[in-house]
């Protein structure tokens, strides 16, 4: 999808002598590398877990006349906030207050090129629930629409329509098949994914939908990681008896579960982590990998240390699953005949030529290479 910004739908024109409000630009502050939030990137689970601040440009101007409070509010049409009868309290409310978006003071011109509502706010305005939202009628794709609602010195309630803000809470496909094969100081961790969706939306596979909530074929998947046990410094040495419990204590996010027990070999179940807390980068080896990847060889690890890994899937909102852990493999040293020859006390390697030479010469090549065999050994015999 081709990335764009979204920007303010219309001028609101608030009720009372030409008084004007406005609302645009919406970025994020930190956190995921696409500034913008738009359909290409909606907020996410990423966004909404690590309280990520949503910026946006606020502007009033009044006719003279001052008000007693501007607040952001959240409808389900770019309209909804415009009639009293739509807004919460009421019965089947289409508009709701947004928690924390609140000026108050008595103005009558107002700017801010740095208001912020954190994500979750925007997902969801009566909770700020990631997992769940509690705001009616939202579910866990969709788009809320801003709009301003100014308080004035009369008590006069103004309002006007502003920008479409859109969420995807829905995960990618879990990762299968997770193998794991050991190497020098190396393991090549290597998985199956469903490449693309189905056309039938399915709720237990979020990427058959768009972030509209439409069945579509193509995946919003935006690449894998890997995570291997024990971290990268601290905490978990890889079995349960030797868990620092103040690194890996009070990690537990309910469905967000590092899952199964990779086998007494490895110490009991892999270490309990939230997916989007500050652990994960402890576990997480190298960066994201591209979205069609299958396989990843992590290096830098220990020979002869136990690792076991585990796959998360992640899609262009920031919503991640997690694999089952992979079995228990130990990287080790790979030692080829030139290394055995040496630590056998051997000297220069021995130069190999495929140059023509003088009739004997191969047989020449083949006593010289028995010699150095018997000598080799004779010297194990005298070390044993």
């Amino acid at each position: 999808m081709r990335r764009r910004a979204w920007t303010l739908a219309a001028s609101l024109a608030l009720a009372g002598a030409g008084a004007e409000a406005q609302i645009s630009n919406p970025i994020r502050t930190v956190g995921m590398q696409q500034a913008n939030v738009n359909a290409a990137h909606p907020l996410g689970r990423l966004d909404c877990e690590s309280r990520e601040r949503i910026n946006f440009q606020v502007t009033y101007a009044g006719d003279g006349s001052t008000f007693n409070m501007l607040q952001v509010w959240a409808g389900t049409q770019a309209t909804s906030c415009m009639e009293m009868s739509t807004r919460h309290p009421a019965t089947n409310a289409v508009c709701w207050p947004i928690a924390a978006a609140v000026v108050n003071g008595q103005q009558s011109m107002y700017f801010n090129s740095n208001f912020q509502i954190e994500a979750r706010y925007l997902i969801d305005p009566l909770g700020g629930n990631c997992a769940a939202p509690t705001t009616p009628s939202r579910g866990t794709i969709n788009t809320n629409y801003l709009s301003l609602l100014v308080t004035s010195g009369a008590g006069v309630v103004m309002t006007g329509m502003s920008i479409g803000i859109p969420f995807d809470l829905d995960p990618p496909a879990t990762p299968t098949d997770i193998t794991a094969r050991p190497g020098e100081g190396s393991i090549e961790v290597a998985w199956r994914y469903r490449s693309s969706a189905s056309g039938v939306a399915d709720a237990s596979t979020v990427d058959d939908v768009d972030t509209t909530g439409n069945a579509t074929a193509t995946t919003d998947l935006a690449g894998f990681w890997v995570l291997c046990d024990p971290p990268t410094s601290g905490g978990d040495a890889g079995a349960d008896a030797s868990v620092d419990a103040s690194a890996d204590a009070g990690l537990d996010v309910p469905g967000n579960v590092f899952g199964g027990d990779a086998g007494t070999s490895c110490g009991g179940d892999f270490p309990t982590i939230d997916l989007y807390g500050a652990q994960f980068g402890r576990y997480a080896r190298g960066g994201r990998t591209s979205a069609n990847a299958s396989s990843l060889q992590v290096d830098g690890l220990t020979n002869g240390n136990t690792y076991r890994c585990v796959v998360v899937a992640e899609d262009i909102a920031g919503n991640r699953t997690v694999s089952a852990p992979s079995a228990c493999v130990t990287p080790v040293p790979v030692t080829d005949f030139w290394e055995r020859y040496r630590s056998d006390g051997g000297g220069a390697p021995v130069a190999c030529s495929a140059r023509p030479g003088p009739r004997g010469g191969s047989r020449a090549a083949l006593v010289t290479l028995s010699v150095v065999a018997a000598a080799l050994a004779a010297r194990r015999r005298r070390r044993s």
